[in-house]
């Protein structure tokens, strides 16, 4: 898709694209107020086809080689948030668990800040996902690219989910939503197409979780928290500055 916005602005053959071409892209991204993230994962797309060209001896100069077309700085809040333990105790305690959208959301929330997962990861999680194995739960997961994986999966977690789905079993049950090909994280209401036996949509996650950011007054003027924060708050910190460490160097290279 990214080729395809360039190689319809250039109107060019790729082995006429010139350094001016991918310049005058760039320019028009930004004038089209486009996010510096977006326009950095477009030109990578540009340079890496042009640099796939270049090795095959199509060409003899990559037009979007980065020492040829800067790229925009990228926006000072990139790195996100990492929650202090202060901080999540404060967004956990906020849904009340004695209701089933209170059970849901403390469960859906302690599952990302404690296990890690990607957005799409907690929202295709099963009740089958979760299983008893050597001792421990773990759950299968299917990550970025289709792969499966099966990780450890916490016992205050797993007794969250429990919890929940014990409060929404009645409501599952007659809206032909429950067994254990169910989806665990199900929206509570669907006024629109009354389809109830479907994960809650990416959408409707960050909107959880904005809301119980703002209850528990963890939102900032000009930033407010993202499912990703609780990623980040999940992962080791080796693994955090492993990431920061990646970013800069990209960031530098870029430059």
């Amino acid at each position: 898709r990214a080729l395809l916005y360039f190689f319809c602005f250039v109107r060019k053959l790729p082995a006429r694209v010139e350094v001016e071409d991918v310049l005058a892209y760039r320019d028009e991204l930004i004038k089209k107020r486009r996010k510096a993230r977006t326009i950095n994962t477009r030109l990578s797309v540009v340079r890496a086809y042009f640099s796939y060209l270049k090795a095959r001896g199509d060409i003899s100069l990559n037009p979007a080689d980065t020492k040829l077309v800067s790229v925009p700085p990228p926006p000072e809040d990139m790195a996100g948030r990492v929650l202090t333990a202060k901080e999540v105790m404060r967004l956990l305690s906020a849904p009340d668990r004695s209701k089933v959208a209170g059970a849901r959301d403390h469960a859906l929330l302690l599952t990302m800040v404690r296990t890690s997962l990607r957005v799409s990861e907690v929202r295709n999680l099963r009740v089958s996902s979760l299983v008893w194995s050597h001792g421990r739960w773990t759950a299968r997961v299917k990550v970025k690219g289709g792969r499966e994986r099966t990780i450890p999966f916490p016992k205050d977690v797993r007794d969250a989910i429990e919890h929940y789905l014990k409060l929404d079993a009645q409501r599952r049950h007659n809206l032909h939503s429950d067994g254990d090909d169910a989806f665990i994280f199900q929206p509570l209401v669907n006024y629109r197409t009354l389809e109830f036996a479907k994960p809650l949509s990416a959408r409707h996650i960050n909107q959880i979780v904005n809301r119980w950011a703002s209850y528990a007054g963890l939102n900032r003027a000009k930033q407010t928290l993202s499912p990703h924060d609780l990623r980040r708050t999940a992962l080791p910190p080796a693994s955090r500055r492993d990431r920061r460490v990646s970013a800069g160097r990209r960031h530098c290279s870029a430059r």
